[in-house]
């Protein structure tokens, strides 16, 4: 089974990381799809994972509420488009 955790924020790591060892050490596939947030990259290369990042950074982000909209309408582009790859 291919399973893909997607990270929003540092806690999401702490939350999914032993479900996703657990995963990967009986076999089937893991992928973590992450948002640059602030030490959320760092741990997971400090773990030695793999992750894929599909959302920029907030200060990289357009202001107000269209640019808002359209950072939306993109980052799930990228999400549906590696979920769909993988």
């Amino acid at each position: 089974m291919k399973v893909v955790f997607e990270l929003n924020h540092p806690a999401h790591f702490h939350l999914f990381k032993n479900t996703a060892f657990s995963l990967e050490k009986n076999g089937h596939e893991i992928a973590f799809v992450v948002k640059e947030k602030d030490v959320l990259l760092n741990l997971i290369r400090k773990c030695s994972i793999e992750a894929v990042v599909y959302s920029r950074t907030s200060h990289e982000k357009k202001k107000g509420f269209i640019g808002n909209l359209l950072w939306l309408i993109e980052s799930d582009i990228k999400f549906f488009n590696f979920c769909r790859k993988f």
